[in-house]
Formats: C-alpha cells, structure tokens, sequence
C-alpha cells in the first residue's frame, strides 16, 4: 500500500489556547491521504498534552517535543522528516476549510510546472472572531525574473503557508537563521517555478500584532543595520545565491526601504515623524496610508514612554488632519493618564469629526471637569447613542438598570432600547424591561411586557434572570421563578439566594438552599442583607447545617496545599466541639475557611 501523498508540518509553541482548532481542520479535511507531525518547541502551557491525545486520537498524527528550543529550525525540522511529495506547514494558532487540501493537491496534479499552491485567506481578529483585511495570495506567475520582482513587490508570511512540492521546497529552504527567513525561502520556490492560487477562501489566520515583528528583528540582532533595515540580510542572502537579477534590484531596495520606514514606525515612532517628508518623497508605503499610521500608533500607546509619547504626536497630527479615530484613540490615552494633555480636547475634535463614541466621551469628560450639568450631559449622551456609539448606549441602559430615572429622556431611550433588544442585545432587553416595569407607557415603553424582556435577556445576563424570576414569582409560577432564582444565585447576583430560599421550590435540597445562603452572607457588604440572611438561616435543622459542614469539610480534603491542611483543621473541630451543630456554626465555619485559604 502506498503511503501518504502529504505531509502536514505544525511547529507548535505554546499554542495550547488554539492548537486543537488546528488539529481538527486538518482531521476534517475531504482529502485524507495525509500525515500529520506536530513538533512542540518546548512549550510551557500544555501544547504537549494535547499533542500526545491528538496522537491517541488519530494514527496519522504523531508528535515530538525539541529537547532545545529550535524556533525557526522546528520548521525545517518538520520539512526535512517529510517523506511524501506534497508538503504544508499549518501555524498552530491557524487552520484551514475541509476543502483545503483537495483543492491544493487538485491543482499541483494538473500543473507540473507549478511548485506551489496557495488558497486564498482571511485573517480574523484572534479576540472578537471579526474577519479582518486579507492577504495578498493573488498568483505569481511569469518568467523568473517576473516571478521575483513580483513577490519583492508584494511579498507576505501568508504565502509559506499554501502547499509545495516537497523536493522544491527543500532546495529553497534557507540554511542559518535570520528575519524574514519566510521570504527569502519564496524567493528560492519562485526561482525554481510559479505560485499558483486557488480564488477560494480555505484558510484563515489569527492577525499578529505589527509590533510582533519589530521584537524579533531585536531578539535575532544585534548589528545596527540589520536592525534599522530588517530584511537586509535576508537581502545579502539572497543576492549571494543568485536568486535577485539585476533588473529586481530596485525592487530589492524599495522593500528594505518600506521595511525601514515601518520598524522605524514601530520601535521610534518619534523619529519617523521627522523623517516623515523623506519618506513621503521616496513614496514608501506607510507614508501614503494616513490609516495604517494611525492603526500602528494606537497599538504603541501604553508600551514605553517614548514609543507612547511618539505614537501621540503621530495622533495629533492625524487629528489635526481630519482624522476622528486618531483624535478618539488620542483622547482616550490622555484621559487614562497614559500621555499628557487635553483628553476633552482631543474627545470634542473627535465629535467635530463626526465620531459618534468622541460626542459620548466628550459629554462624561465635560462633566467631570464641571463644564456641564448633569441634565446636559445625559442628554448629550442619549445623542451620541442616537448617533451609534455603543458607549453611550451601555452608559444610558446600565444608569438606568442601576436606578437613575430616566425623566424627560425616557420616549428617545426606549426607542433606543427598543433598538438594541431587536438586535438581541441583552443589556438593551433588560434595561427596557426595567423602564416598562417601571412606567409603562408613559415611560415610552407602551406594549412591552417586562417578563418577556427579562427572560430575553436571562441566558447572557444573570441579573435579568433575577429581576425574571421575581416577576414569574408575583405571577404564581413558582416552579420558573424558582428556576430564574437558581439561574441568578449560582452567578452569585446578590439577593438571589434569599430569592430562591423564600421560594421554597418544591423538591429543593435544603441543604443546597443553606449552603446558597452561607455564601451569599459571607459575600455581601450590605448590614442589612447580612441580618436577613442570618435570619432566614437560623430556620434551617440541624441535618441541613451537618450536610453543609461535612460539604465544606470534603471541599477542604480536595486538595493537599497549606491553606486547605488548615481549612481542614478548622473544619474537624466545628465538627467535634459542636453538638448540637447549629446554622451559625456553619456560617462561621465558611467564613473561618475563606479566611485561611485567603
């Protein structure tokens, strides 16, 4: 039987957060005629043992772990333990459609001449899943020469990931370590044939930070000019190996050139506005996109003083310019102490600039600096909201779940909450339900029934489910509310666990419903909350108190640390010096224990 037709390569390190996302795009690949290797870096956070169960998992998946840390070596690593024709490496934080490797493997059969495949790809932000700007994966095609200064014009780390012929990609694989290493293996690929690309999107790819690349050019060097222009050795490499003609040497230049502007950009923002005008006149990339400044500046704030301090004279400047996310982010780092200046300022330039969030955050910074009344400042809000900014919107609807009456703001408020609750919002479902509850129509909020919006909004906000079940409750259905109460108590909203005791559903635990209560107690700051929950404890027997104790007792035994030894230590003498046990020993026995493991 012949063996696989493709290697999968995945250089893991520390990827325990996203590598089993990785391993199952590859398992639920169409094409199966694959063999997986994973090589874990020395990880630190459990990318080992999810290597050993996916190798449990699946035949065709086997693991090693580096003795060392090999970093781009654990990439040629797995090139050079490929024994099959075709060959991919997949980043552990990537992963591909099922459709990936068919399709790949489809076009390499039916174009000989070609040396690589490569789909198309979305990247997507690794916090909220937003796809983001794709890369460029469009064909590199041509004679030789063509091919190079192709990719020296739109080079990308994206295009090492499609798929390669083995032999070809051995040969193209550089031999020592340095920035850009991805590059310089492309160019030895094209110089050996064409890139070819599939239009679909097959693969998608968690965006890394700019700043990412900037810290490794200073890990990998030291030499200042292999700093200051990050590809340069990469360059020198390959015009030692014949691989740039002389025709792509401009090219080869302009790139050094572009990659200059952006670590210069990245590591001495303020030296990259004094040389701005130069690089405006060469025409170099970031000197011509206003957007991908500002994007790169945003990311600077909060890193040192002087790239902090460099990133804000670049906002200022794009504030200056009409751009409002520039002066938004600007105001933002001046109102969080993280520059000097006028954070009200930059928020009212923002608001001029038509930005929706700078009108919110200028209304709250007016107020704190006694520039406006309360009054002015929610009716500025309830515009700004009107207007799309969802920090006026969770200010407006959290205000008025936390009790600030809503006035002569309710109508547009309700429309505005109204809003939110059709797009499933489920802040903007409770906060409507409270503001029909609490006036109906004459609050705005005619036609609305709290109980539905409540029970709306229980799933994703455990507050709603209290304010659910105290309704189910008045309305004789004990069984929901009791429900609705459980839902709030195990988030721990306060008052829900005297919600659920004073229900009494039917069949509940007591002992369950005590230990509720002990650790609402403990919780709480309210005096007055703490003597009703005293006093509702005191009517629960001694069996439930003992089944609390021996529970507290058993979460003590858990685990063997110092803290818990003397938890337990606590534990066994309420236990023996109380008899009867009575529900304040209980309470006091919680309290004793969160004491010591504190």
């Amino acid at each position: 039987m012949a063996g696989p037709r493709v290697t999968i390569g995945i250089p893991a390190y520390n990827n325990a957060r996203t590598l089993e996302r990785a391993i199952a795009s590859v398992r639920a690949q169409s094409f199966e005629d694959w063999r997986l290797v994973i090589s874990d870096d020395l990880s630190s956070d459990g990318t080992w043992e999810i290597c050993q169960r996916a190798c449990a998992a699946d035949p065709r998946i086997s693991a090693r772990r580096q003795d060392r840390r090999r970093v781009y070596m654990n990439f040629a690593d797995l090139l050079a333990s490929a024994t099959t024709p075709y060959f991919a490496w997949l980043a552990g934080d990537d992963l591909w459609e099922p459709g990936f490797l068919a399709r790949t493997v489809a076009a390499l059969d039916e174009t000989p001449a070609a040396v690589s495949a490569l789909p198309a790809c979305v990247f997507f932000d690794p916090e909220t899943g937003q796809d983001l700007d794709p890369p460029d994966t469009s064909a590199i095609e041509g004679s030789r020469t063509e091919r190079i200064r192709t990719f020296l014009r739109r080079p990308g780390g994206t295009r090492m990931y499609g798929l390669f012929r083995t032999g070809s990609l051995r040969r193209a694989f550089p031999r020592r370590m340095m920035n850009a290493y991805d590059w310089r293996m492309m160019l030895g690929v094209l110089a050996q044939g064409p890139q070819i690309a599939i239009p679909e999107v097959l693969m998608r790819r968690e965006r890394t930070p700019w700043i990412a690349y900037a810290e490794v050019v200073d890990r990998i060097y030291r030499f200042p000019p292999f700093r200051r222009f990050p590809v340069l050795d990469m360059s020198l490499s390959a015009l030692g190996a014949g691989l740039v003609p002389p025709s792509a040497l401009g090219d080869l230049i302009r790139l050094n050139l572009a990659k200059h502007e952006e670590y210069l950009l990245l590591t001495r923002p303020a030296a990259y506005r004094r040389r701005a005008g130069l690089f405006r006149w060469l025409g170099l990339p970031l000197s011509r996109a206003p957007a991908t400044r500002v994007s790169v500046a945003r990311g600077l704030l909060g890193r040192s003083a002087r790239q902090s301090a460099g990133a804000a004279r670049i906002l200022e400047d794009a504030a200056a310019g009409g751009n409002a996310g520039a002066a938004l982010a600007l105001g933002r780092a001046r109102a969080d102490g993280i520059v000097a200046g006028d954070a009200l300022a930059a928020f009212r330039r923002a608001a001029e600039l038509g930005d929706a969030e700078g009108a919110f955050h200028a209304a709250i910074a007016a107020q704190s600096e006694g520039q406006a009344t309360a009054a002015q400042t929610r009716a500025q809000i309830l515009r700004a909201a009107e207007a799309g900014s969802e920090g006026a919107s969770l200010h407006l609807a959290q205000g008025l779940l936390a009790g600030v009456p809503p006035g002569a703001l309710a109508l547009p408020l309700a429309r505005l909450l109204e809003e939110g609750a059709r797009r499933g919002d489920a802040l903007s479902a409770h906060a409507l339900g409270r503001l029909a509850e609490g006036g109906g129509a004459g609050a705005g909020a005619s036609g609305h029934d709290p109980l539905i919006l409540y029970e709306a909004a229980a799933s994703a906000r455990a507050e709603a489910a209290l304010d659910a079940g105290r309704l189910r409750r008045d309305r004789g259905d004990v069984a929901k509310a009791a429900a609705h109460f459980r839902r709030a108590a195990d988030a721990r909203v306060p008052g829900a666990a005297m919600a659920l005791a004073a229900c009494n559903p039917q069949g509940a635990d007591p002992a369950e419903l005590l230990m509720l209560l002990v650790e609402a107690q403990a919780r709480t700051e309210d005096h007055r909350e703490r003597a009703d929950i005293a006093e509702r404890i005191e009517t629960f027997d001694e069996a439930a108190c003992l089944a609390v104790a021996c529970r507290i007792l058993h979460d003590s035994a858990e685990d063997e640390g110092p803290g818990e030894a003397k938890a337990r230590m606590v534990a066994l003498g309420y236990l023996r010096d109380r008899d009867p046990l009575r529900p304040a020993d209980v309470s006091r026995l919680y309290c004793e224990r969160r004491a010591s493991l504190a």
